[in-house]
């Protein structure tokens, strides 16, 4: 029995890559995890459901009891691989993710966001959120010290502006 399920939720992550929601469905409907885990990342299937930016399966797998803070093994969450202006963004959001959370390093989503080299905007929807901007890493770097490495200027002032007392 263990092996078939097992089989059951390597399928279910396989078809969450896919972005196949109806088979999503009917192997959640088979008795899939909705919280099982690859081997490589530990990635849940909402994890990856966030990485390939399907918003429908995304509130499938919530709807079906999918962790909604589970982390991979950075400590990530669906959170940190959204796209901001994204509807599996919204919809994690709606779904209650943490906004607050933190990984293994101790960075914030704004913080990844800004070293993937965020836009103005998506700085201003996550600091709308109460994205605190003065938090730290464990390094100590805060995420306007990350917008200043990377030469985002107009990050830096929305950041500086945002930090000032």
């Amino acid at each position: 029995m263990s092996s078939k399920r097992n089989q059951l939720n390597r399928d279910l992550l396989a078809a969450v890559a896919r972005r196949d929601i109806e088979q999503v469905r009917e192997l959640l409907h088979r008795g899939a995890d909705v919280n099982a885990t690859d081997k490589e990342h530990n990635e849940t299937p909402l994890i990856l459901a966030a990485k390939f930016a399907n918003a429908d399966v995304v509130r499938l797998l919530v709807g079906a009891g999918a962790a909604i803070d589970a982390q991979d093994d950075w400590g990530r969450t669906a959170m940190f691989y959204a796209p901001i202006s994204s509807e599996v963004f919204k919809a994690l959001i709606e779904s209650g993710a943490d906004v607050h959370t933190r990984d293994k390093r101790g960075d914030t989503i704004l913080m990844r966001k800004v070293s993937e080299s965020a836009s103005l905007a998506e700085v201003e929807e996550l600091l709308g959120l109460g994205v605190d901007p003065g938090a730290r890493n464990e390094s100590g770097e805060t995420a306007l010290d990350l917008a200043v490495s990377l030469g985002l200027v107009l990050i830096v002032e929305r950041l500086k502006s945002s930090t000032a007392s």
